[in-house]
């Protein structure tokens, strides 16, 4: 949970309170998921790559967060690229 705890303390100057803590909500929940979702591959004999996982966050005031995933750092960036297309903040395709 350290890693979702420093983003929120970096957060913290430039982004309303509310926002805050819906980012560090939705950081906190992820980390749980992608926690089972680990689980699951391990008890099904497979591997996830979290090297390829991608982070954004969709807010209407610039933020910026991470997440500790399987001991590989996942930071969220302006735009996800996809093969074929990519996703930017603006949800723009």
């Amino acid at each position: 949970m350290g890693d979702v705890r420093s983003s929120w303390s970096i957060l913290r100057k430039s982004v309303p309170t509310t926002t805050l803590q819906a980012v560090y909500d939705v950081l906190s929940q992820l980390k749980t998921a992608c926690g089972y979702m680990l689980m699951w591959f391990d008890q099904n004999y497979m591997q996830a790559n979290a090297e390829k996982f991608q982070l954004i966050l969709f807010a209407r005031q610039e933020v910026a967060g991470s997440l500790n995933i399987g001991g590989t750092v996942i930071n969220s960036e302006p735009v996800v690229k996809l093969p074929g297309f990519s996703i930017d903040k603006a949800f723009v395709f």
